[in-house]
C-alpha cells in the first residue's frame, strides 16, 4: 500500500505524525505542514520508499528503523534535527536531500 499523508483533516494542518506502524505499507508521501516525525513508521516490514516534503524539520526516535527493505529516501533542505535511532536496522542506500549524497555523508554532516 501506498500512504500520503495528508495536509489537513477535519479542516485542521496535519503537523506532527507518530507511531504508524502497518505490515503493508509500501511508501509514503509527508507533506510540507507535518514538522515532526516521532516514532513513526518503525517496523514496516515491507517499507521500501520515503518522500518528505520541505517543511518537515525533525525526525525523532526510531522513525524509521527495522524497516529492512528501506532503499529510498528524499529529505528536505529544512531538516534540522535527526535522531541516531531513526534509521537503525535498515538497509538504506539511497539519500537524497536537494544535492545527491548517500545517507553516510549525510549521518556524518549531522554528526550521526
Amino acid at each position: 500500500k501506498n500512504l500520503i499523508v495528508p495536509s489537513e483533516y477535519e479542516g485542521l494542518p496535519v503537523v506532527k505524525i507518530s507511531n504508524v506502524n502497518s505490515d503493508n505499507l509500501i511508501s509514503v508521501e509527508i507533506p510540507s505542514t507535518v514538522k515532526t516525525l516521532e516514532n513513526v513508521f518503525n517496523n514496516c516490514p515491507k517499507l521500501e520508499e520515503i518522500t518528505i516534503s520541505e517543511g518537515v524539520e525533525v525526525i525523532r526516535s526510531s522513525s524509521f528503523s527495522n524497516c529492512p527493505k528501506l532503499e529510498n529516501i528524499t529529505l528536505p533542505s529544512t531538516i534540522k534535527e535527526i535522531s541516531k535511532e531513526s534509521f537503525e536496522n535498515n538497509y538504506l542506500c539511497w539519500f537524497s536531500n536537494g544535492n545527491t549524497c548517500d545517507i553516510h555523508t549525510f549521518c556524518r554532516k549531522c554528526g550521526l
